[in-house]
């Protein structure tokens, strides 16, 4: 399965001039036809991720991706709404985007991060910010990941297996 899937959200910009990313989503695991391995889904039904991105189409992107994985998922639109969802929904992960309304993302993971409930969630920045400053930053508020959104959708579904196959307060591996 290959999608197409907008950045950042600017209402300055066109829709057609955003930055668009093509994500395939064969994994080693998938089967030929592209779609997931039943046995690799097993036990993933009870894992829930929070996507927070204001694009609704990154958002409907990445719960059909993770949803067909074999994942539950909860998403909202705004970063003031992400850390109410975070506490509502308790989610095993979280995909967090930058840019977002009411409060941005780097924000909202040092809100996660500071939370003592919220804390050892593990959370992705997936972003269409590519500068080094921006991933230094989300490593210093505390990310355990920083991706940006031109990736293979492969390399987000797998970060994900591997944040969620850690031990509960297992150290970072080195960055």
């Amino acid at each position: 399965m290959d999608a197409v899937c907008g950045g950042e959200s600017n209402p300055s910009e066109r829709p057609e001039a955003r930055a668009h990313i093509i994500l395939k989503t064969r994994n080693r695991n998938d089967r030929a036809d592209g779609r997931p391995n039943e046995e690799a889904m097993q036990g993933r039904q009870s894992q829930k991720l929070l996507i927070i991105d204001d694009n609704p189409a990154v958002r409907n992107m990445l719960t059909r991706l993770f949803e067909e994985y074999g994942y539950r998922t909860a998403s909202v639109d705004d970063g003031l709404k992400a850390l109410q969802a975070a506490r509502i929904e308790k989610p095993d992960l979280i995909l967090l985007d930058v840019m977002l309304p009411g409060m941005d993302g780097f924000t909202v993971c040092r809100m996660i991060k500071f939370d003592r409930l919220l804390r050892s969630i593990p959370v992705i920045i997936l972003t269409s910010r590519m500068g080094e400053e921006d991933e230094k930053r989300a490593y210093e508020v505390g990310a355990d990941a920083y991706l940006v959104k031109a990736v293979r959708t492969v390399i987000i579904v797998d970060k994900v297996r591997e944040l969620l196959s850690r031990p509960p307060g297992a150290a970072d591996p080195p960055r």
